[in-house]
């Protein structure tokens, strides 16, 4: 720092050339916290906007998350139960099995009338041999 004469005016500031360089480096100093302020505004607006974004995204995917689960939930609605499922077999089993037999029946029917109708032609032929 330089020592200031006397002679130097100052009165708090009529341009000393001590008052002079700070005024300069405060004006430096303050253009510096402006640009800096500038720069923070920006990129907390951007923050902001970026936030957002990201907000609206997670908004629309639990809203599809949510449809998702609505139709999850119609679909299994729609799906029968194991103790139904497990009723309903047995009675279809049973109908089945009932169906068997009586097919088992019929097929024993009809082996036992065609072997009755062979026996009796056979029966036929030879008395018609004999016959004559």
């Amino acid at each position: 720092m330089e020592d200031r004469k006397k002679t130097d005016a100052c009165a708090t500031c009529g341009v000393c050339p001590w008052h002079s360089g700070h005024e300069a480096r405060i004006e430096a100093i303050c253009m510096k916290i402006e640009e800096k302020e500038r720069k923070v505004e920006i990129q907390l607006n951007s923050m902001k906007d970026a936030l957002r974004l990201a907000k609206d995204d997670l908004e629309l995917r639990l809203r599809h998350l949510n449809d998702l689960r609505k139709e999850l939930l119609e679909d299994r609605s729609t799906f029968t139960t194991i103790q139904i499922f497990n009723a309903r077999r047995e009675q279809i089993d049973a109908w089945r099995a009932s169906v068997d037999q009586s097919i088992t029946k019929l097929e024993t029917r009809s082996i036992t009338w065609g072997s009755a109708i062979a026996l009796a032609l056979v029966i036929l032929n030879v008395v018609l041999h004999f016959w004559k």
